[in-house]
């Protein structure tokens, strides 16, 4: 017979493994899944008293049912959302975002999968809702209009599954369009037009068309939300059909003398292969020319706040000069910019331009015209950047009664970079941010300014003797003779274990 110990040696694996299973108590789906269905089961039922989680169990149920009864239930809550009116508190605007979004993955995830083109008449109807949420919510860009935007994501794959006629697409695909005037669906045209394919876009550009020489009539210097969406969506069309001469004809005649527009015609016209027809468009909206104050005054459309920078006028004259061979005109217009702006790209493109060794005694001659460069703070930022922190921080101790604390997107990054090999800079960057702060008691600031405090406390070691600055003592001694009343500071110093 096996004693004890034998027989404990040959239990099955199995069964040694089971007594040494451990669960882990961190909230994730497959730690809960460990729970069992039962559980679960329970704790959803105590939850349910909450209208959002009931609403989405009983979404679950109904797919997993099957059937039309989801389709007919996210019908009833999208008709429930258009009939109401009442303002959404900014506070519960990520809830409401949340909500949003789980209508939007029923219809694209559980209806779609058996019914598109059920999902897609559903997709329609939950995009019609941004206008009337638009008037309802402080903050339409934000965490509700990215929902939106995510649902025009969805219309091509669902468009394509639910092989509807191209008729009817266009129709809803304009309807959308004619009532963003908040530029939700800035995506729509991008998203829809392999579905629509060319007859249904040419289709969509004579509806757009048309609609936009029914506007009225306006001054260029007044917004008309609902003419620009038409004119971006036609804009989209005409680039995707590669039609330039479609483009510019969106663009009202008494508006390509902008520098924006005009860059824009030329861009096109220059990858058509229409050079001199772009330098004849940059010209005429060269931003160096003289004109009328009005001609200048343009409300940006929200697709242009949300865009990426926009490639300038003087980008697109480059390229267009290059591409005609006037390769010495591009090298003034570069340095030019360059000596206006101290644009990093536009000295790199210069010295590249240049033949060998003349671009070594070109960038001395750059970093001398960046040293005496107005204002201090596009100086210090083009020096931190290129970089040259030696220069960087001599600026710094030289122009030092030229830094304007409030500016410390720039001031901060550069203390950071030059801390390490110039201590004394980098201290002067810190104190012109804690100075400004206390001297304007700006307190949304304390707080870290008590952290430049500290750090400022830790680069102290670092000073010499012969350093052009009082030391750290004496400048914590001037700042509370001057602000020692400023509890809301020293409250934040403390906080970090600091003296004030």
């Amino acid at each position: 017979m096996m004693d004890k110990a034998s027989a404990a040696k040959t239990k099955p694996r199995s069964q040694a493994k089971a007594k040494t299973k451990k669960f882990s108590a961190t909230l994730k789906a497959e730690n809960l899944a460990n729970l069992g269905v039962s559980v679960l089961a329970d704790v959803l039922m105590e939850l349910a008293d909450d209208s959002r989680i009931k609403r989405r169990l009983r979404y679950e149920l109904l797919a997993a049912a099957g059937g039309d009864g989801l389709t007919l239930e996210l019908g009833k809550r999208l008709d429930a959302m258009a009939k109401t009116d009442a303002f959404i508190d900014r506070s519960k605007l990520r809830e409401f975002a949340r909500d949003l979004d789980v209508l939007r993955r029923m219809i694209t995830e559980k209806v779609a999968a058996s019914n598109p083109a059920a999902a897609l008449e559903l997709m329609w109807r939950f995009l019609a809702l941004a206008a009337p949420i638009t008037l309802r919510v402080y903050e339409v860009d934000g965490v509700v209009g990215e929902v939106f935007r995510k649902g025009c994501g969805d219309l091509n794959r669902l468009m394509l599954a639910a092989k509807m006629p191209a008729g009817d697409l266009v129709k809803q695909v304009f309807g959308l369009i004619e009532e963003d005037e908040r530029a939700l669906f800035d995506s729509l045209i991008s998203s829809t037009a392999s579905a629509l394919g060319p007859a249904g876009q040419q289709a969509l550009r004579a509806l757009l068309t048309s609609a936009l020489r029914k506007r009225p009539a306006k001054r260029s210097v007044f917004y008309d939300p609902t003419a620009n969406t038409l004119r971006h969506a036609l804009m989209e069309l005409a680039d995707i059909a590669g039609d330039p001469d479609g483009y510019i004809a969106t663009i009202p005649a008494s508006e390509r003398d902008i520098p924006l527009n005009g860059a824009r015609i030329a861009r096109r016209l220059l990858s058509a292969g229409r050079t001199e027809e772009a330098l004849a468009a940059l010209d005429a909206s060269s931003p160096h020319r003289p004109r009328e104050r009005a001609q200048t005054l343009r409300i940006m459309h929200p697709r242009d706040l949300r865009a990426p920078t926009a490639e300038t006028w003087d980008d697109v004259h480059l390229d267009a000069l290059g591409a005609s061979g006037r390769s010495d005109e591009a090298q003034a217009q570069r340095w030019a910019s360059f000596r206006s702006t101290l644009s990093i790209p536009r000295l790199k493109s210069y010295l590249k331009g240049l033949p060998d060794f003349d671009d070594v005694v070109a960038e001395e001659d750059a970093m001398a015209l960046a040293a005496g460069f107005k204002p201090f703070r596009s100086a210090l930022a083009f020096f931190i950047e290129w970089p040259k922190l030696s220069e960087a921080a001599r600026l710094v101790i030289e122009r030092r009664s030229e830094i304007h604390g409030d500016y410390d997107e720039i001031l901060v990054p550069a203390a950071r970079r030059l801390e390490g090999a110039y201590p004394v800079a980098a201290t002067v960057l810190l104190r012109a941010i804690i100075s400004y702060t206390l001297k304007n008691s700006v307190s949304s600031r304390y707080k870290p300014a008590a952290r430049h405090l500290l750090e400022c406390e830790s680069l102290a070691g670092l000073l010499t003797s012969s350093a052009e600055i009082s030391t750290h003592a004496d400048f914590v001694a001037e700042l509370r003779a001057q602000h020692g009343r400023k509890h809301g500071f020293k409250g934040e110093v403390e906080a970090l274990g600091g003296v004030f």
